[in-house]
């Protein structure tokens, strides 16, 4: 299965270029209003998620916050989210062992 994408990715790449691509990659996304809305409630909620794990990241010392990019980059929000928030609860518990 992976190579039949990489196949077919090679072949409209070599085939359109990537401006093209670029270019049209944003009307495939929203052929209907209701499409458009869910990529920009997907697009919405990774940026939310982006600054809370680096807000939360940095308030708490967390190593490995690029590990919530790549999920997020190549899962989903829906992988990402649990991600922080597993690591938050290893830091906050680290920090109360610490701590007490």
């Amino acid at each position: 299965m992976p190579e039949y994408w990489f196949r077919t990715g090679s072949f409209c790449l070599g085939r359109c270029g990537m401006d093209r691509i670029l270019r049209c990659l944003p009307a495939s996304f929203s052929p209907t209003r209701i499409a458009a809305f869910f990529g920009l409630d997907v697009f919405v909620s990774a940026i939310v998620l982006f600054v809370f794990s680096r807000v939360e990241g940095a308030r708490l010392g967390i190593r490995m916050r690029w590990l919530v990019v790549v999920a997020v980059l190549t899962v989903g929000v829906s992988l990402g989210l649990p991600l922080v928030l597993y690591l938050r609860e290893l830091a906050l518990e680290g920090r109360t062992v610490a701590e007490g």
